[in-house]
């Protein structure tokens, strides 16, 4: 089946090719995505053999500030462009538009980084208790740059729908940070000489990426979408470095309150357990576009509850395996001196999955056109987190700081599926039973992997239990309408 569509507009397709579009389109850019997810798992096992757990520590916090400073620059302009750029239809607006977001991230980054510049000791103080790195986070400022650039090219070409640029950049960028990983393996480098070599690889793979997309860069007479772009971003802006700034939060307390070592091996348990992230970001390619196409139907409200418990059950299954195959991930990614980790995981396997879910629960903001509420969520989960985390990482260690992330995503999904609901009534989503279920088989499942029943009884459980789900979860009508979506007879 060939997987490129033949098109860059699926507005000229009839209902059948434009389900078709979406079905290869979510293949291919969720495919895509899923490879890219894939190459960091294969530099852990060489990052962990080759790097000291504090080293990998750092390593990790540094990236995670790295990602964090980067959204602030960008601050939402990302999903104003992908807003306006479909709202003009002539080649010259459509070059403004992106030509004026990125003057827009220009200025921020003008703004921010010199301040991050001249403070960058304090902030290493403050961020990693230990003013001796402060040569690192200069390098980190430098791959939030680097990022802000390549994400902008990396967007434009999705937008654009130019698959084939899209799928070598998307490619060449993880290659690239895994070569210089090796790189520096062979000539015996430290964590220094790997976050050169990253940058140089960003730097390479950001160049391809403006080449591919200069057609679409012009210098603009006059700023005629900014204040619009501005406008529109600004609350995803928000948004998007509140949830960056979570993990940004995790690392700073554990290193506080615990040390390099304890994010080291919190780190490669999240890394684990981020395989669940695989299949969300494979749904959610689909998700977003299905979900807006349908909403006016008369049976979307039927049909939403339906795909929120396909999509449990899928994410449960994942969950399951992956907790299952723990201990022979950590040592094929890892050494003996990771194998703390093995007890993170199903917990943030647990709060990945309803992160998730609440990208279902929570369609209703989406479709009232009401993005902004989303800030009432992520604003009180930051909070809570940060007041979690002080209590329970001195008295838990490190299962204090999984169990306030698995219930900081449970708050959030509660809060933003109540507030889905407030904002657009005509589709109730049922998310308090997703959340009863939730419940109850993360309890199950954690007395069972306490009880350790072994691989052939580990299996024999999966199978019972999810034929239980399947005859008690979704009723009647909804077993026959996904046997007609299957066409089983």
């Amino acid at each position: 089946m060939n997987l490129i569509n033949k098109t860059d507009n699926p507005n000229k397709l009839s209902v059948k090719e434009k389900i078709k579009f979406l079905f290869r389109d979510s293949l291919f850019f969720g495919g895509l995505k899923a490879i890219s997810m894939l190459f960091p798992l294969l530099t852990i096992p060489i990052l962990t053999r080759y790097f000291s757990v504090e080293n990998y520590g750092l390593y990790d916090s540094l990236v995670v500030l790295g990602i964090f400073i980067s959204s602030i620059l960008v601050f939402g302009q990302d999903s104003a462009v992908a807003r306006w750029f479909y709202q003009v239809e002539d080649l010259n607006s459509k070059r403004k538009i992106v030509s004026e977001s990125l003057i827009i991230q220009l200025a921020f980054t003008f703004l921010i980084i010199p301040i991050l510049l001249i403070y960058r000791a304090e902030l290493t103080s403050f961020y990693l208790q230990n003013s001796n790195n402060a040569q690192l986070v200069l390098l980190t400022l430098v791959y939030s740059v680097l990022l802000l650039f390549n994400n902008f090219t990396i967007n434009i070409l999705k937008w654009t729908y130019d698959r084939k640029k899209y799928a070598i950049i998307s490619i060449l960028k993880p290659l690239l940070i895994l070569s210089s990983l090796l790189l520096v393996v062979i000539s015996s480098g430290d964590l220094i000489a790997f976050l050169i070599y990253n940058n140089i690889a960003l730097l390479i793979t950001t160049s391809i990426g403006f080449v591919f997309c200069r057609k679409w860069i012009i210098i603009p007479k006059k700023l005629e979408y900014a204040k619009k772009m501005l406008y529109y971003g600004f609350p995803l802006g928000l948004l998007v470095s509140t949830s960056t700034l979570l993990p940004a939060i995790q690392r700073n307390m554990m290193t506080t309150y615990l040390d390099l070592y304890s994010v080291g091996i919190y780190a490669l348990a999240f890394k684990i357990a981020a395989i669940v992230l695989m299949v969300d970001g494979i749904f959610q390619m689909a998700w977003g576009p299905f979900s807006m196409s349908i909403f006016k139907e008369k049976d979307a409200e039927f049909v939403y509850n339906v795909v929120l418990k396909i999509f449990f059950l899928i994410t449960l299954l994942s969950v399951f395996v992956i907790k299952l195959s723990s201990p022979v991930l950590i040592e094929l990614l890892a050494t003996s001196e990771y194998s703390e980790a093995t007890i993170l995981i199903l917990p943030i396997c647990f709060a990945l999955m309803i992160n998730g879910i609440t990208g279902i629960t929570g369609v209703g903001i989406s479709l009232s056109m009401k993005t902004y509420l989303n800030l009432i969520p992520f604003i009180i989960s930051a909070l809570l987190l940060t007041v979690l985390l002080y209590y329970l990482i001195p008295k838990f260690q490190l299962k204090g700081v999984v169990y306030s992330l698995l219930i900081t995503n449970i708050v959030k999904m509660i809060i933003t599926s109540y507030i889905s609901q407030q904002v657009y009534k005509e589709i109730r989503i049922k998310y308090e039973h997703i959340l009863v279920f939730y419940i109850l088989f993360g309890f199950q499942f954690y007395c069972f992997f306490e009880i350790n029943m072994g691989l052939v009884m580990s299996l024999i459980f999966v199978f019972i239990f999810l034929l239980i789900i399947v005859f008690l979860y979704f009723n009647k009508f909804e077993r026959i309408y996904i046997y007609k979506k299957l066409n089983i007879k």
